[in-house]
């Protein structure tokens, strides 16, 4: 074998080489494309569980605002002070009276506010745990795909460098005999 031939052999393996790792970089950039994909797909994701939570705080804020606002009696009140006004008025009648739908009033807004807080709190249940599930399973998505690429091209990336190191070698050996 002529010097040569040896420098022939070692640029075609040169150029079998630089083709295999043209093929590896483009079924890299195609996964690396995929992961892009991915990661914008969950970019989008977490967007969207963010702004279902913010919706749902807002709804929260609504509601303790509505639970901070004092009951409203004024339709009875005003009714009150038209019963004084008669002039046949039974006092402990009317007392029992107002003291009755005072009663019934305070007890229907309360149930309004009950029923309406026991509605907010069971849409922020049912949204934390849509958005726990959904970003939970994301990360596992993620480590399920990197594994996959490791199993994938790990060895045959590590295969390829240790192959181009004996090859190197070899050439350079017999470029010194």
């Amino acid at each position: 074998m002529t010097t040569q031939d040896i420098q022939q052999m070692i640029e075609q393996r040169i150029a079998e080489l630089n083709t295999t790792a043209e093929q590896k970089k483009q079924e890299l950039k195609g996964l690396l494309a995929q992961d892009i994909e991915k990661s914008e797909s969950f970019l989008t994701l977490l967007k969207n569980e963010q702004e279902r939570l913010q919706n749902q705080l807002a709804q929260i804020n609504d509601t303790m605002t509505m639970l901070e606002q004092p009951l409203v009696f004024h339709d009875i009140l005003e009714e009150f002070e038209q019963s004084l006004t008669q002039d046949n008025v039974d006092l402990n009648e009317l007392n029992q009276t107002i003291q009755h739908r005072l009663q019934e009033s305070m007890n229907q807004q309360m149930n309004e506010r009950k029923a309406q807080l026991l509605s907010t709190q069971q849409a922020l249940v049912e949204t934390l745990s849509t958005s726990q599930n959904t970003l939970s399973r994301t990360p596992k998505l993620w480590q399920q795909l990197n594994a996959q690429l490791q199993a994938r091209f790990g060895d045959k990336i590590q295969k390829a460098k240790m192959k181009l190191a004996e090859q190197l070698e070899s050439c350079a050996g017999k470029l010194k005999a």
